[in-house]
C-alpha cells in the first residue's frame, strides 16, 4: 500500500501542497463510521435520535482520535451512543475501521469492530435503512484465487450481538473497476463511486437488486456536469434526495432532491461554511436530522476533524 501511494505522488497523481487533483486519487481519501457502544451490538432502537450531538462531543471526538492518524469519516449509530469512524496513518495507508463510544458529551473509548480484517484495507461503511446490516468497502480478496488490490463491497449482517461474516457483494459490470462507499435505500438500491484501477475517471453509480443479485450498475445522471468526477454519496432511505461530493481542488458536498427517469434534478450545492476545506464524506444520522462531513487540508495544516449540520 505504501508502495501505490509513493507511486501515485512521483507520478504526479495528487499534489498536496497544491491541492490539485491530476487523476482523481480521492479514493483513498474516503471513509465512513458504523456503530456500537461497550459492546459491539448490531441492533439498535428505533426511537433513537441525533439530539446528543453537540459541539463539545465532537470536540472530544477530534482529541480522542490517536496523534499519528487522521480520521476519515465517522457515522453515528442508530442508536446514537457510539460513531463507527474510519482511521488511517498520514500517508493514507492502514484504513481501519473503530468505534468511539460515547458517554454524555464525550468520547471515553476507541475500540476494534469486529468487521475489520486485520491484513487488508476498510472504509466507506454506512448502515441499511433496516439497521440490521452494514454496506463497507474493502481491500480484501473477493475469492480464495484473488491476489489483487482492488476496493469492493462487502455486506455484514446483524448477529446477537455481533456481525456475521462479511461477504462480496459483486458487481457484475465493474468487476475490474474499484467500487466504493455504499449507501443503500429501503427497496435495497445501491449508491456507491467507482473508478478505473489507477483512480481516475471515479464517479456515482446506481445499481438495482433484481432476483436478490446486483447486475448492471448505471452511471448516476446528474443536471450539472462535474468534469472531474463525483464520489462519497449518501442516499436517503426512500431515494428522494442525495448528498454527495464533486471533486475538484477540494470535495465540495452538493445536496439533490427530486430523482425523475433516472435522473436527478433540484441539485445545489450546500453552504460555503460546510465546503470550507471540504473532504467530503458525508453521512446522516437515522432519524435524517443531522449530517455529518469531514473537514482539513491535505497538507494537514488544517487538522482533519468531523462536522455536523442540522439537515432541513
Amino acid at each position: 500500500m505504501n508502495a501505490i501511494i509513493r507511486q501515485l505522488v512521483n507520478d504526479g497523481f495528487f499534489q498536496i501542497e497544491s491541492v490539485l487533483f491530476k487523476n482523481l486519487t480521492l479514493a483513498f481519501f474516503l471513509l465512513i463510521v458504523l456503530p456500537s457502544c461497550n459492546e459491539e451490538k448490531a441492533i439498535y432502537s428505533k426511537n433513537s435520535s441525533s439530539n446528543i450531538i453537540t459541539e463539545q462531543l465532537m470536540k472530544s471526538l477530534s482529541q480522542s482520535i490517536p496523534s499519528d492518524k487522521i480520521i476519515n469519516r465517522a457515522t453515528l449509530t442508530p442508536g446514537g451512543d457510539s460513531f463507527y469512524i474510519t482511521l488511517s496513518d498520514y500517508d493514507f495507508t492502514n484504513f481501519d475501521i473503530q468505534i468511539a463510544n460515547i458517554r454524555g458529551d464525550s468520547i471515553f473509548k476507541l475500540t476494534p469492530t469486529t468487521i475489520n480484517s486485520n491484513e487488508h484495507d476498510d472504509h466507506g461503511l454506512s448502515f441499511s435503512p433496516s439497521e440490521n446490516s452494514v454496506y463497507f468497502s474493502s481491500t480484501r480478496p473477493r475469492s480464495e484465487q484473488d491476489t489483487s488490490y482492488q476496493w469492493a463491497i462487502w455486506k455484514s449482517e446483524s448477529k446477537g450481538e455481533s456481525w456475521t461474516e462479511p461477504r462480496h457483494i459483486p458487481i457484475q459490470n465493474l468487476k475490474n473497476k474499484h467500487v466504493s462507499h455504499p449507501s443503500i435505500t429501503r427497496d435495497g438500491v445501491l449508491y456507491f463511486h467507482s473508478s478505473d484501477l489507477d483512480y481516475s475517471n471515479m464517479h456515482i453509480y446506481r445499481a438495482e437488486l433484481i432476483d436478490h443479485k446486483y447486475r448492471e450498475a448505471k452511471k448516476v445522471v446528474f443536471p450539472t456536469h462535474f468534469t472531474s468526477g463525483t464520489c462519497t454519496p449518501y442516499i436517503s432511505p426512500n431515494e428522494d434526495n442525495v448528498i454527495f461530493a464533486s471533486i475538484g481542488t477540494q470535495l465540495d458536498l452538493y445536496r439533490c432532491s427530486s430523482f425523475i427517469d433516472n435522473e436527478w434534478k433540484d441539485c445545489n450545492i450546500m453552504s460555503d461554511q460546510i465546503n470550507k476545506n471540504g473532504l467530503g464524506n458525508p453521512s446522516v444520522s437515522i432519524d435524517e436530522n443531522k449530517l455529518f462531513y469531514t473537514t482539513g487540508t491535505y497538507d494537514f495544516t488544517e487538522k482533519w476533524k468531523i462536522k455536523f449540520t442540522a439537515l432541513e
